[in-house]
């Protein structure tokens, strides 16, 4: 199966009864062509949740075959809006499913969107009249990072370590700049680790210290960050810091003989390195109701009276129109996540001895809704004027559809070229709705406008652990059986994981945690 260009098909065959109790009123060519924009968009919207959901529901219950094969049959239809959101959650897939190969061919192609995505003049007019539903996928800072994150660490489960640094390289870049810009809870304590590790196997010590140096800056003098700390030391037959590094461990255990006993670490061991990506992210949810949120109501409502001030057409409709916005979704969402077990620690057992937990590194859901949450005020203020540009346009619209005298004559030959363009059997719907809209009263087909115009982008990517998880330990060169005990009421073990240890050589085991 060729999987070099796009995921899902967001092609819809039917509209969703949201879409149809939403749509605008229509008069000019412009508008014409705007209420067909709405109706790809809110179609196109429903079919791409009710895939997403079902490919949601198999990976979260461990079909993975069957995820992938929803995304292999829906390839090669992708709306470019969408493209890199198919991308980022295809690559999750194929990365859990173990083929790292197709998973960093995918997500190299992210990668590339990621950085060549460009603002659609079109697309961008559809967006501020319509919702960001119409607009390209650009994902979060914090979201894109993780795809340069997923590069290395696909490439360091191939061993292919040179190739791990080089994606490294470019994450860090990119680490940096939000360092300058943004909160600096968006720095990735994983892809720090990850980045020490595998500067340490290519013998760039410096780099490893520099990782070792921005972690113990991220996440504090941690006992998991000193036990990095030392190893890395004495590895590295830097004595200075080990014995500055020793006397803070004291009874710490970071290296086991071929008994599991505790040891003292030596050149002839090689390392288990446990990687965990815990739970499910923190998703994008709607706020509820314009009028749940008063600060932001109260701003609009201010807005929107001022625009009346230079417009009469709203101006007489201002009381319909207000009513129908408080009734609108708020167009912020928030990132929200349901508390679970399997977002803990992982216990590891080694050779059915207990051994060490796993340590969070990143705790992706903490970042995503500090980081995006806590600007919405900041989110408010920032759309607020733009709302109400929007309100005024389609006030413009609806008072023109309804009062033009010639709108009943007009409205066939409108309704004939707009319809006339859309495949059937949509073109029946098409022409069922554009009657609608022309029919329904000017106050309220501005608040209907508005409302479409409002409802919020809860697009994301879902497919994310909540939490990413590590371990490192020091084992004698041999075979070992590795389990964890999952979290949960039940408290079961994992499927054993066989593992050889090699002198001086990593041994890597990534695993993805979910309680089904």
């Amino acid at each position: 199966m060729s999987f070099n260009r796009r995921i899902f098909d967001f092609v819809t065959h039917a509209f969703g009864r949201e879409c149809v109790d939403h749509i605008p009123a229509v008069s000019t060519k412009l508008f014409s062509i705007l209420f067909l924009l709405h109706l790809i968009s809110c179609s196109s919207a429903a079919r791409l949740e009710n895939t997403r959901a079902s490919v949601r529901s198999d990976f979260f219950n461990n079909r993975l075959d069957s995820a992938a094969s929803k995304l292999f049959n829906q390839y090669s239809n992708a709306a470019d809006k969408d493209v890199l959101l198919a991308l980022m959650e295809a690559g999750v897939v194929l990365h859990t499913k173990g083929d790292y190969k197709k998973s960093n061919d995918i997500f190299k192609e992210a990668a590339q969107v990621a950085e060549n995505i460009k603002v659609s003049a079109t697309g961008e007019i559809a967006s501020f009249v319509l919702s960001d539903n119409a607009s390209n996928f650009r994902g979060e800072n914090f979201e894109r990072v993780l795809i340069y994150f997923y590069l290395s660490l696909n490439s360091t489960l191939l061993r292919e370590y040179e190739e791990a640094k080089r994606y490294l390289r470019k994450l860090d870049f990119e680490q940096k700049e939000l360092y300058l810009t943004e909160a600096e809870n968006k720095q990735n304590g994983m892809a720090r680790f990850l980045d020490a590790i595998i500067s340490e196997h290519l013998e760039k010590y410096e780099d490893a210290r520099v990782q070792y140096k921005n972690l113990t800056a991220h996440l504090g003098k941690e006992e998991e960050i000193l036990i990095n700390q030392y190893g890395f030391a004495l590895k590295s037959n830097d004595s200075k810091t080990a014995r500055a590094v020793e006397g803070k461990l004291k009874n710490t255990k970071i290296a086991f003989n071929s008994k599991l006993e505790p040891a003292k670490y030596s050149k002839e061991m090689g390392e288990l390195i446990i990687i965990n990506q815990a739970g499910i992210a923190a998703r994008k949810k709607s706020r509820g109701k314009l009028k749940e949120s008063p600060e932001f109501e109260t701003a609009l409502r201010a807005a929107v009276e001022v625009a009346a001030q230079s417009d009469s057409s709203l101006a007489s409709n201002i009381t319909g129109v207000l009513l129908a916005i408080g009734e609108a979704e708020n167009p912020i969402p928030k990132f929200e996540k349901s508390e679970s077990e399997d977002q803990k620690e992982q216990t590891i057992y080694i050779n059915d001895k207990e051994i060490a937990t796993t340590h969070i590194f990143n705790d992706y859901s903490k970042t995503s809704m500090d980081t995006f949450n806590s600007n919405y005020d900041a989110m408010v203020t920032k759309n607020v004027a733009s709302l109400a540009t929007k309100i005024v346009i389609a006030s413009a619209a609806a008072n023109a559809a309804v009062n033009n005298p010639g709108a009943n004559a007009l409205k066939g030959k409108a309704k004939g070229e707009l319809c006339g363009r859309v495949p059937q059997p949509l073109n029946i719907v098409c022409e069922i709705l554009f009657d609608k809209t022309v029919d329904t009263a000017a106050g309220a087909a501005t608040g209907a406008l508005a409302g479409a115009s409002l409802e919020p982008d809860l697009r994301c990517w879902s497919l994310l652990p909540s939490n990413f998880q590590a371990k490192r330990l020091f084992l004698e060169p041999g075979s070992y059986t590795v389990k964890f005990k999952m979290n949960g009421p039940e408290g079961e073990f994992s499927v054993p994981i066989e593992v050889k240890i090699e002198k001086g050589k990593p041994f890597f085991v990534n695993l993805r945690s979910i309680a089904i």
